[in-house]
């Protein structure tokens, strides 16, 4: 039999059985889940992210979703204090022309530490769920206040502040979304 023959044959055999080959990925089980973790993830802006970020702590495991949401915040707080950290540092190596990129992220990363995530974590605490789902939206938009501006001046020099902001973006949806399924 010609290879390309064969090709086709076995690729049209995948397709046709394929619903019968069982998946190892995030979903295997698809009906009756019974992970809480999953569950909750379902109902999120980015699953595979939140499965993946609520796995990392073994606290996870027995969780509600409040629980859940504290796991998050509990990321969210020192990965925005570590960026705002970060953006500090490159004040002093940053190209001039660059600068109002770093002092924008300096007050944006300044407000998502001193106020809005700590807002969060004590609306938190308090059941205040309204206020917690704003303070993570503020968060959120701290974040992309600085990705906003970093995108006016492109350079290779921001790799590493792009894909800081990426993180603070899913971390800060992930937990106003948990929150928000416990309003």
């Amino acid at each position: 039999m010609h290879p390309f023959t064969l090709n086709i044959s076995l690729f049209l055999a995948l397709i046709i059985f394929s619903p019968f080959i069982p998946c190892n990925g995030l979903m295997t089980k698809l009906k009756g889940e019974t992970d809480p973790i999953v569950l909750t993830c379902r109902k999120v802006t980015d699953f595979g992210f939140c499965v993946y970020t609520l796995r990392s702590d073994p606290r996870s495991a027995g969780a509600s979703v409040y629980g859940f949401a504290q796991i998050a915040l509990g990321i969210l707080v020192p990965h925005a204090k570590g960026t705002s950290n970060y953006v500090q540092t490159l004040q002093n190596i940053t190209p001039t022309k660059m600068k109002i990129v770093v002092s924008t992220c300096i007050h944006f990363y300044g407000l998502a530490t001193n106020n809005d995530i700590p807002m969060v974590v004590k609306s938190l605490n308090v059941k205040a769920y309204g206020n917690a789902k704003k303070g993570a939206l503020a968060a959120l938009n701290d974040g992309q206040q600085c990705q906003d501006v970093i995108d006016k001046y492109p350079s290779s020099f921001w790799v590493r502040l792009i894909g800081m902001n990426d993180y603070m973006h899913d971390l800060s949806q992930l937990s106003r979304d948990l929150i928000g399924l416990l309003s």
